[in-house]
């Protein structure tokens, strides 16, 4: 999911390559927990995550977690965080290992619940690729269908 050669190739090209930094197949926790947080300033709606060392991380609503748990997120005005219609998929991978499992990765469901899975089981999961932008770089809307232009 952070291979950025390979996530690159979809996204960079010349007509975009002096906007953008990097491309990635999604965030790693850290990534959203630190956008997300910056819309959600209250901290009992925060995203807290901890690593544990050895195999991933645990994911808490309002507090540091110290064990495996995992808790629903406001999704009110958060298409950027979940996805908003699940004919593609339920649910987008997040780029880090969960702590229950060292086959488990992270995952952001459409109902703004955060939890695990294996990550083989790929059905009703899918990516919601991370586009780092140039400093100075904002995207505006040009259509009411979700296409995006650079400025």
């Amino acid at each position: 999911m952070l291979d950025t050669t390979a996530w690159g190739v979809k996204f960079k090209n010349s007509n975009n390559s002096s906007y953008i930094n990097y491309v990635t197949g999604g965030p790693t926790i850290e990534q959203f927990a630190t956008s997300y947080n910056t819309v959600h300033t209250t901290t009992a709606d925060q995203i807290f995550y901890s690593e544990t060392g050895n195999t991933g991380y645990y994911v808490k609503k309002g507090q540091a977690p110290t064990i495996e748990t995992y808790d629903i997120f406001s999704t009110a005005d958060n298409n950027l965080y979940f996805i908003t219609s699940t004919s593609k998929a339920n649910a987008a991978w997040i780029a880090s290992p969960s702590a229950n499992n060292d086959n488990y990765v992270i995952f952001a469901d459409y109902s703004g619940y955060m939890y695990f899975s294996a990550s083989s089981n790929i059905g009703s999961m899918g990516f919601r690729p991370l586009v780092s932008l140039k400093s100075g770089v904002s995207l505006v809307d040009s259509d009411s269908d979700g296409v995006y232009d650079f400025n």
